[in-house]
């Protein structure tokens, strides 16, 4: 164990020069010594350099000292860097391991990353218990973001109306480090699914009026089909309030209104029956 380089990396990471820490803490040690605070600073470095296969290594290495502590931070860390690499059956192992260590402080880390690792594999059941987990950690300083997850997994479970319901729980609880503009696109989609164009518009209108949020390409479909059914709605209400169409009376014989001698009165152009002499008229 080369200490020297172990306290050369720790000021390389402090500094923010992760591919420097990465490079010292690596070299420090040897593959068979044990040293959790190295291979977990070593990880976070690699993590910080998008390597996240070797950070996953590493913040295994550092699970192997049992006098380090810290499991389920590295627990959590190593589900995050699985995760990355899109291996979420074995991150969620990870995250759930994490969950289990009484000491972990911040919980509701592992709480996210195992409902996210879970959606991410379509199990939305369970990915909807993990979230709801994070939300309602005390330790959580943003659970209004946890709740906007929960509601994309009722979404996914076919539940709009569960999903309107904590899409409004969330915007009513969410804190200065909660996006509400997500909250309300998401309340939007919800809206949409639950057959409320309208009132759908009005979330998504709130979601992009600043002109900051960017709908994601599954938000931007769902905007599109709000606006053909809102469409299709004012269509339909035109026709069902246009006055019926004129219709040209028949012709009726002032003689005989009811038409029920079939005749009607002779026009004069045709019969001259106003031309008639009286001898005419007596004789007809």
């Amino acid at each position: 164990m080369n200490s020297q380089l172990i306290q050369q990396g720790r000021a390389a990471y402090r500094a923010g020069d992760f591919s420097a820490a990465a490079q010292m803490l690596s070299a420090a040690k040897t593959p068979d010594e044990i040293m959790g605070e190295a291979d977990h600073l070593c990880g976070n470095a690699l993590m910080h350099l998008g390597m996240y296969a070797e950070a996953a290594e590493a913040y295994a290495a550092a699970l192997n000292d049992g006098t380090y502590g810290k499991r389920g931070a590295l627990l959590t860390n190593r589900g995050k860097a699985l995760a990355a690499v899109g291996d979420y059956t074995t991150a969620a192992q990870a995250f759930s391991a994490a969950t289990q260590d009484a000491s972990y402080a911040t919980p509701f880390k592992a709480y996210l990353g195992l409902g996210n690792a879970l959606f991410q594999a379509g199990d939305y059941a369970n990915a909807g218990t993990a979230f709801r987990q994070a939300a309602i950690d005390g330790a959580n300083p943003a659970p209004a973001a946890a709740l906007g997850e929960l509601g994309r997994c009722f979404l996914k479970l076919g539940r709009p109306a569960d999903a309107v319901e904590t899409y409004r729980t969330a915007i009513d609880f969410a804190g200065p480090r909660d996006d509400t503009r997500a909250l309300n696109a998401g309340m939007g989609q919800a809206l949409s699914a639950a057959g409320r164009p309208s009132d759908a518009l009005d979330a998504f209108n709130a979601a992009t009026a600043d002109g900051i949020y960017q709908l994601t390409p599954e938000q931007a479909d769902e905007l599109a089909r709000v606006h053909d059914s809102l469409a299709a709605l004012s269509a339909q209400t035109a026709m069902a309030t246009a006055p019926a169409p004129a219709m040209d009376a028949p012709a009726v014989d002032p003689l005989d209104p009811t038409g029920a001698t079939g005749q009607f009165m002779p026009d004069p152009s045709d019969t001259g029956f106003f031309t008639l002499s009286e001898s005419e008229m007596v004789q007809q």
